[in-house]
């Protein structure tokens, strides 16, 4: 768990100390491994994080991994998901695309991302 102050953070531009109103960060990750009997790992994980931009913008990461050894080699699998919350203004008018916000000035933006990684590590020696 990490808590960090952005609300007492001055931004400076132009050499002028300017006041921006963050919001404090607060990150919660875990993870958990486990070894089976023949050395396969099986890794699980999850990491929730607000924005210093606006504390209810909200990161949510689903990760999961496992990995595989041989004499001289090593393969680590991973993979995650990852959900992101924020409003964003409103660029163009809803009804345009047979919605109907317009009056409203915000949209619920909802990110989702599928990311994955494989890493080969060969012992030369």
């Amino acid at each position: 768990v990490t808590y960090e102050w952005w609300s007492k953070r001055d931004i400076f531009r132009a050499g002028q100390a300017q006041q921006m109103n963050y919001d404090n960060v607060l990150q919660i990750r875990t993870g958990i491994e486990h070894i089976f009997f023949n050395q396969v790992p099986f890794r699980v994980g999850m990491q929730y994080r607000t924005t210093p931009t606006d504390r209810g913008d909200t990161r949510l990461i689903f990760t999961t991994g496992t990995g595989f050894y041989g004499k001289r080699w090593e393969v680590d699998l991973s993979g995650g998901v990852s959900k992101f919350n924020y409003n964003y203004p409103d660029l163009f008018d809803d009804a345009i695309y047979g919605g109907d916000r317009s009056n409203s000035n915000i949209d619920d933006v909802e990110e989702r991302y599928f990311f994955g990684q494989a890493t080969l590590k060969v012992k030369l020696r």
